[in-house]
């Protein structure tokens, strides 16, 4: 595992010791931790990608049919258009925010 591969369950809950800075959730409490926000919307999707899809299909038992691969790359799809507007947001607001502590 390379340095940037996080665990899904990392990214979402952390993991001060092993990864520093990670842990969406953490993130999303001291924002005050609005579900209808892009970042609320990212958690509840990787959670339950997390939960339902990624530790089960870790199985060597289970498999997905077509109709549930379709679904769980459906679901991955929104999550990401999620994290993008999310980011976005971020950058847009830290854009300014720099530009307002440059006007006197």
């Amino acid at each position: 595992m390379e340095m940037n591969d996080v665990p899904l369950g990392t990214l979402i809950y952390g993991d001060q010791k092993n990864y520093p800075g990670s842990g969406l959730k953490t993130q999303h409490a001291k924002e005050g931790s609005s579900h209808n926000s892009p970042l609320g919307l990212s958690i509840s999707l990787l959670s339950q990608i997390n939960t339902i899809y990624r530790v089960p299909v870790n199985h060597p038992n289970m498999t997905l049919g077509a109709s549930e691969a379709k679904f769980v790359f459906d679901t991955v799809a929104i999550a990401i258009s999620a994290m993008v507007t999310d980011a976005y947001a971020r950058y847009q607001a830290s854009k300014k925010a720099a530009t307002d502590s440059n006007t006197p």
